[in-house]
């Protein structure tokens, strides 16, 4: 049961990107520059979710690596639930960008190592 609880900060996560993109309109669409806005909001949502995947997956190489492919997974599937949403486009850039923002924020989890230094972590990622 511990281990299901694990992968929860993730899922609710998950849920919350797919209420977004569920969305005809969002807010950010009526900013100055909402193409940058657009492509911020993308870079805060997979590395937030990338980070919160390695709480499931562990902290090892392949851990990482797994939450990576997942965060990838994901914002494929994101891609394609939106191509179904009225007023909302799919996009290749989208995913790029998606999967750029995951890879960034893991490769800073890794060399930041939280684990080492903050007993939160610790207990987290079981170490």
């Amino acid at each position: 049961m511990t281990n299901l609880l694990r992968w929860f900060p993730a899922l609710v996560w998950m849920s919350i990107i797919f209420y977004w993109s569920s969305q005809p309109v969002l807010p950010i669409d009526s900013l100055p520059n909402s193409s940058l806005a657009h492509y911020l909001s993308h870079i805060g949502a997979y590395g937030i979710l990338a980070v919160l995947l390695t709480f499931g997956t562990g902290s090892s190489r392949r851990g990482l690596w797994l939450a990576f492919v997942l965060a990838i997974l994901y914002g494929v599937s994101d891609e394609i639930h939106q191509s179904f949403t009225p007023g909302r486009k799919a996009g290749v850039k989208d995913v790029a960008v998606n999967t750029l923002a995951a890879g960034t924020a893991l490769l800073l989890l890794s060399r930041l190592r939280p684990w080492e230094r903050v007993p939160l972590f610790r207990r987290v990622y079981r170490v």
